[in-house]
């Protein structure tokens, strides 16, 4: 049975096998194993939330995962017992309300390109019950973080030419007081800009605080990564949860990436931007309407 757009499932002798190959290069889905910001992003079950997650991999480090849901609170917990590198994750698996001592969970990688084939198996689960109900579980989170992992993939491309020379079109994005001019005017359909924090520079940040007319805050914040006048900028893009105060809050996932490319066309300039990391197509639809709105207002803007 093909394994590419559904995990298999196997269980027997009180263990289980969940294959699935997921579209993106091995390195990238074992990332999503090991860096903790990104496990916190999937690793639950469906209808099941993830209130806290602590990890600490390497060998002998441990793991602690608070989850809620229906049925109550529960903590899960292990010991990381074999990584190999972008090749195999073995740990330890138990719950504190239901003790298994034999239980492990290991997760290969097979790199087959440009896509993995991501094979789980856990063994030594005290029953049949068991093993269908952590099947159950382990074929949900190993669906969400293929979602997760191709779904980074969801990126917008934009270009667009406009009557002025490069130097004038990098510095409308780089400039401060201009920025706020033309942003100002398309920060958002129906909305207003109430407030711009611009430092262009590596390593400096930037908030960008619109409210909307029903009185909700959108506040994007991020980090310039790349600045090469008059060439290219590149910058995160994500957004705060509450937005509505004046200094910079606490930003929910994800965390998105925006790369400016100015190109000379003589006297003219053609603007090649590229948005990704999106997390999903409905999110990368919206923002595609937001950034023409401010390339349509950034036009009017130099090329009076």
């Amino acid at each position: 049975m093909s394994t590419k757009d559904n995990p298999t499932i196997e269980t027997t002798g009180f263990k289980l096998t969940v294959t699935r190959i997921i579209n993106a290069p091995c390195e990238k889905v074992f990332r999503a194993w090991t860096e903790p910001g990104q496990l916190a992003q999937w690793f639950s079950p469906a209808e099941v939330e993830l209130r806290n997650f602590k990890a600490d991999v390497k060998i002998g480090g441990a793991f602690r995962i608070h989850y809620t849901g229906k049925r109550g609170e529960f903590i899960a917990s292990g010991n990381y017992q074999e990584i190999v590198l972008n090749r195999r994750l073995k740990f330890s698996w138990t719950w504190d309300h239901n003790a298994m001592p034999d239980s492990v969970v290991t997760v290969d990688f097979e790199d087959l390109g440009k896509t993995t084939r991501l094979t789980l198996r856990h063994e030594g689960l005290p029953d049949q019950e068991d093993a269908d109900q952590h099947a159950h579980g382990w074929t949900s989170m190993v669906e969400k973080i293929a979602q997760l992992i191709e779904q980074n993939n969801i990126k917008l491309e934009l270009s667009r030419v406009f009557d002025a020379p490069r130097e004038l079109v990098f510095k409308a994005w780089t400039d401060a007081n201009q920025f706020k001019q033309w942003f100002g005017a398309s920060a958002c359909d129906g909305g207003s800009l109430q407030s711009a924090k611009v430092d262009v520079r590596v390593g400096g940040k930037y908030r960008l605080q619109v409210r909307r007319a029903d009185g909700e805050f959108f506040t994007t914040v991020g980090t310039y990564r790349e600045v090469k006048a008059p060439e290219r900028l590149v910058f995160t893009w994500a957004f705060e949860k509450d937005g509505s105060g004046d200094e910079y809050g606490e930003v929910e996932p994800p965390e998105m990436l925006v790369t400016l490319e100015f190109k000379a066309r003589g006297k003219q300039t053609e603007l090649i931007l590229t948005h990704e990391k999106f997390a999903s197509v409905e999110s990368r639809d919206r923002h595609e309407q937001g950034w023409i709105r401010c390339l349509d207002s950034l036009g009017k803007f130099v090329g009076k």
